[in-house]
């Protein structure tokens, strides 16, 4: 600005020297002329065009040197002017003291190898159970029942012929006719069909044509007489007579024969057959025979009837035995004789109840003559046909007669057949019976019971020979389940039960019962016969003293006996005597159940060993007690610089010189879990797993010696540590110590001997000891908390704006700046977080502050860690004034200082910066703990960066500058021809700035005093504009210079103040500019001038 005003200022007044060195005193003026060298040019006034100045580019006033990366001014995006500035803070190192430790050596006693015993497991017989029949022929009881006889209708008809009244009726005639005077009666009698009978016992009327020729006498003379007429007979004029007459049924003998095909094989003879009702089959009587002589055609034959049983008699094969029936309602009449023959006999003054309508017997209610009685039993005692293996045969009758008198008037005209049916339909039902059975012979097939058992425990044997058992303790029982024979029972005289043992056992006796007695002896071939009583619904028990299974093969650690127990025989059930129903019903066809169980109790075995294993469990403790540096507050994981040694040993005592190896079976050596290990070594026989070594293999002869070197491991090593839980340190006495007690190192696995033929005994009192020594641990790296002593950092960045800007550090000045940032940048190769409280200051020339205390509004900032597998982050740290964006973007952190544009309200000379730093220990996330590479120089490196963008909210800049030497840069020349002088400049300035200016100027005198009068310079105002909308003013700059002062004037102080608008941003371009242009130079008063030497 302040070369842009001298522009102005040097055109007006070069301008006027320029004019008046037109006039000059040259050789070429003739002053002996008459020549006025006192003269007044346009005292009107002079204006001169000067047409445009070129734009004024902020650009061309602002310089900024692109190849100096540490200039202060800088375009920041192209075209925007800002501040920026950069420095940084010498490196900051933490000292860290070597970390190392020991692991106490544990002290292990010997461990006492105790071998298992190779005598396998017990053996158990688990139940076992198979069914057998033992068949019996059935007595069939239905097909007895089927050919006992049956009384039927069809067998007892018996017709009987019984005379009624004639068919012919006699009807008398008599009629009186005159004859020549005389009266004459003619008598005669009709022979006529006798006519239908009433109810009421009388003949039907009827019609009875008469026509015959008859001769009379009177007087000796004889006259034919014709007669021709009808009378009408009157049918109850004749009464038909009572009468009454005996009917017998003479005896009926009907066949009671039946025969039974399948008689029963064991049955020797039936003896008693019981009957029953098949309705009532708990009857005590027998079977309840109803059947009646149906009257139903004597009914018919008479009006009134009246009947009477003189005698029924029913005779029964004598075998038969009957029962009256107590509710038979003509009991009274019943008697049964010798058991077999049922007779009812009425007295003459008895009759039956007929049931009459009328006079006449009801037809829908004939008269019945019932009989009731019981068939109670039939005493049979026979067996099967002589020369008959099957079939036995009965032969009977039954007999039966009967005489009944009728009485009443005869509804019967001629004679009639009548059938006198006894309504008998009945067939004998079987209730009981009893039989006599013979002895009956049961073959029982040859069968066999499973054994099916395993001898476990066998995972270390090869082979066994032969085991030994325990008497008193192993057994092998056998049950039959028992017959339900009762009444019958076991001939024990015949018959007999054998069982065959499998040939792999021995037994000890004999086989016994429940109670230990003798009942059987084992012969040669483990065999023995019983009395089919003595095992069948018993129990019976051997003793097995020894089996032989070398020829079983050992197969998943056991042996399985699959061999069996052979039984069979013959038994005889006795024969019985009068055995009912129920009774034979049992002597059927029946299942039997033998079962088969034991424990045998193994006392000793012959084996020959796969593996004979003792398992070893011992551990013993380990310890770590150690001062560290005093930054380590906890540790999760550690990384050594080298790998420390581990050197493990095993000693045996006690081996047994037979033994030329022993094995050992994942033999495990194992740490604490919080150790690391690695194996280095070229054993095959060792492996390394997560936090421990496993063995497996044969230790040679010389490794197994007492006194000698023992088994060697080596190779082993610690590579680091890995806690589950975090080990924290210590403050004991004032140090801080790493303390870690009883972690125990743990020994398992098995010792095995492998392939020997041996007892147990032979492995008594065998001792292992190991021992441990640990090298000692040099920490490389490692993962936990640590709190490092940190240096403060104050650094001061000082601001050179330069003689160009050196105005924008004016006190006057109001610089709300609107998007001011400053970055720090921090490099670190720990992976540690950091907690910085950061506080910023910024102080002018005179070292007063124009801001301080300036710090983030979310208090501390954090610096996360670096990643491990990165050699160093950095992290940029970004304050703004402003909250819009997010908080951390990528690698950057935005902090929001609100108070930040007070830093920069003035331009400063300097900004300080004050970082605390120290680790943040809050987390509690394993995955965030620090990590320290103590192989490594720990250091943290900043540096700053402040970016002011010249955008302002508002804007206010106080310029002031000064021109001076006038009189010896320009009035010198002019000042002995012109004593005053009006000056003015007129001009259009078309403006893109933001800012408004108003210049003003205080002329000053040979000694820079203010001048008070005689020269005035008229104040400029600019309206301030915008690239999108330039700003057009009229520039109006007028100097007057009053005579005389022209020599006074040497300077001008010239001040410019630039405002931006209220409430509007405002921001510094290089592309904004100042176009003046028509430009006028006036000189309203012209110019006097005086050549003459006068002055």
């Amino acid at each position: 600005m302040k070369s842009r005003y001298n522009l102005l200022l040097g055109i007006c007044i070069a301008s006027v020297a320029g004019l008046v060195s037109c006039v000059s005193s040259t050789d070429e003026l003739d002053l002996n002329k008459e020549v006025k060298l006192d003269m007044h040019l346009a005292p009107s006034g002079i204006s001169l065009p000067l047409g445009n100045l070129s734009k004024i580019y902020l650009d061309s006033l602002i310089e900024v040197d692109v190849n100096d990366p540490d200039a202060l001014i800088q375009k920041l995006d192209g075209s925007l002017y800002g501040i920026s500035l950069k420095d940084s803070v010498d490196k900051i190192t933490i000292d860290v003291d070597e970390i190392s430790f020991d692991i106490d050596n544990p002290e292990i006693d010997p461990i006492e190898i105790s071998f298992e015993d190779p005598t396998p497991e017990n053996v158990k017989l688990d139940r076992t159970e198979e069914v057998f029949s033992i068949d019996i022929d059935e007595i069939d009881l239905q097909t007895i029942n089927e050919s006992l006889p049956m009384f039927s209708k069809s067998q007892n008809n018996n017709p009987i012929e019984v005379e009624g009244l004639p068919e012919i009726l006699e009807v008398p005639f008599t009629k009186s006719v005159n004859v020549n005077g005389y009266s004459i009666t003619i008598d005669t009698i009709f022979e006529v069909q006798t006519p239908n009978i009433t109810p009421q016992g009388t003949f039907e009327d009827f019609e009875l044509p008469i026509k015959f020729d008859y001769v009379a006498n009177v007087l000796g003379t004889s006259y034919p007489i014709h007669i021709d007429t009808a009378i009408t007979v009157d049918g109850s004029d004749y009464e038909l007579p009572r009468v009454g007459f005996e009917v017998e049924i003479p005896e009926t003998t009907v066949e009671f024969d039946f025969e039974y095909d399948q008689f029963p094989t064991d049955v020797e003879t039936i003896n008693t057959i019981y009957f029953a009702d098949d309705k009532n089959m708990s009857s005590e009587n027998g079977q309840l025979i109803e059947f009646d002589v149906n009257l139903k055609q004597v009914d018919a034959l008479f009006i009134d009837p009246y009947y009477n049983v003189k005698s029924l008699t029913v005779e029964f094969p004598e075998e038969i035995v009957l029962e009256k029936d107590p509710l038979y309602e003509l009991d009274h009449y019943v008697t049964i004789e010798n058991g077999h023959i049922f007779k009812l006999e009425m007295p003459a003054s008895d009759s039956l109840f007929v049931n009459k309508i009328g006079t006449l017997v009801d037809p829908n209610n004939p008269t019945n003559l019932p009989l009731s009685f019981y068939v109670k039993q039939m005493n049979l005692n026979r067996g099967v046909d002589q020369g008959s293996t099957s079939t036995m045969t009965y032969t009977g009758d039954i007999k039966y007669n009967m005489t009944f008198v009728v009485k009443g008037q005869p509804y019967l005209i001629g004679k009639e057949a009548l059938d006198m049916t006894m309504g008998l339909e009945e067939k004998l039902a079987l209730k009981d019976l009893t039989v006599t059975t013979k002895t009956k012979q049961i073959e029982l097939d040859d069968n066999v019971v499973a054994i099916d058992a395993e001898v476990d425990g066998l995972e270390d044997i090869s082979k066994i020979n032969d085991i030994t058992f325990i008497e008193d303790e192993s057994f092998i029982k056998l049950q039959i389940s028992a017959l339900d024979l009762d009444p019958f029972s076991f001939d024990e005289a015949q018959g007999g039960f054998y069982i065959q043992l499998p040939d792999m056992f021995e037994f000890a006796g004999g086989c016994v019962d429940e109670q230990g007695n003798l009942i059987a002896s084992i012969d040669d071939n483990n065999r023995f016969v019983l009395n089919p009583s003595k095992i069948i619904g018993n129990t019976i028990m051997l003793k097995p003293k020894r089996i032989d299974i070398s020829d079983k093969s050992i197969v998943d650690g056991k042996i399985t006996i699959d061999d069996q127990v052979n039984y069979g025989g013959e038994i005889f059930i006795g024969k019985a005597e009068n055995i009912g129903l129920s009774d034979v019903e049992k002597l059927s066809s029946q299942d039997v159940t033998i079962t088969m169980w034991g424990e045998l109790v193994i006392d000793n075995a012959n084996v020959v060993t796969d593996v004979i294993a003792s398992e070893l469990e011992d551990s013993t403790a380990i310890n770590i007690d150690e001062e560290i540096d005093d930054l380590l507050l906890m540790v999760k994981n550690i990384e050594l610089e080298n790998s420390a040694t581990i050197d493990v040993a095993m000693q045996f005592e006690g081996i047994p010189t037979t033994i030329d190896n022993i094995l050992l079976d994942n033999f495990v050596l194992e740490f604490p879990d919080f150790i690391e290990l690695s194996y280095t070594g070229d054993d095959s026989r060792i492996e390394l797993f997560q936090n421990g070594v496993r063995i497996n293999g044969n230790l040679t002869k010389e490794e197994l010696v007492s006194g000698g070197k023992g088994f060697v491991i080596s190779g082993i090593a610690v590579e680091g540590f890995d806690f589950a839980n975090p080990l924290y340190t210590q403050n004991v006495d004032g140090k801080n110590r790493l303390v870690l007690k009883d972690q125990q190192v743990k020994f398992s696995g098995a010792v095995k001997v492998v392939n020997q033929e041996i007892s147990s005994s032979e492995l008594q009192d065998i001792k292992i000891t190991p021992s441990v020594n640990i090298g000692r641990i040099l920490v490389k790296s490692f993962t936990g908390k640590v709190y490092p002593e940190i240096d403060p950092v104050n650094e001061a960045i000082a601001l050179d704006l330069g003689d160009e800007l050196s105005f924008l550090q004016n006190d006057n000045n109001n610089l709300s700046l609107s998007d001011p940032q400053i970055s720090v940048n921090i490099t670190t190769n720990f992976s540690i977080p950091i907690e910085l409280d950061i506080n910023l200051n910024s102080k002018k020339k005179d070292g007063s502050f124009i801001a301080e205390n300036i710090a983030p509004d979310m208090g501390k900032v954090i610096i996360p860690a670096c990643p491990r597998n990165e050699e160093k982050q950095t992290t940029t740290i970004i304050f703004q004034k402003n909250e819009d964006r997010e908080s951390v973007m990528g690698d950057s952190i935005y902090v929001k200082i609100s108070r930040l544009p007070e830093l920069l309200s003035t331009i400063p000379d300097s900004v300080i910066f004050s970082l605390i730093a120290q680790a943040d220990t809050s987390m509690t996330d394993p995955a965030q703990y620090h990590y320290a590479d103590l192989s490594r120089e720990l250091a943290v490196n900043a540096d700053f960066a402040v970016e002011v963008p010249l955008v302002f909210d508002n804007l206010f800049i106080e310029y002031s500058d000064t021109i001076s030497d006038l009189q010896k840069d320009i009035f010198s020349e002019i000042s002995d021809m012109v004593d005053g002088l009006n000056i003015r400049l007129k001009a259009k300035v078309e403006s893109t700035l933001p800012l408004g200016v108003n210049v003003t100027a205080v002329p000053l005198d040979i000694n820079g005093n203010p001048i008070q009068n005689g020269v005035t310079v008229e104040e400029i105002t600019l309206e301030p504009g915008s690239e999108d909308n330039p700003s057009v003013s009229d520039l109006v700059l007028e100097i007057d210079i009053e005579e005389g002062m022209i020599n006074v004037l040497d300077g001008l102080v010239i001040k410019a103040e630039c405002e931006s608008q209220q409430d509007k941003q405002s921001e510094l371009r290089s592309t904004q500019y100042i176009y003046v242009k028509d430009v006028v130079l006036q000189l309203p008063q012209g110019v006097a001038l005086d050549l003459t030497d006068n002055k």
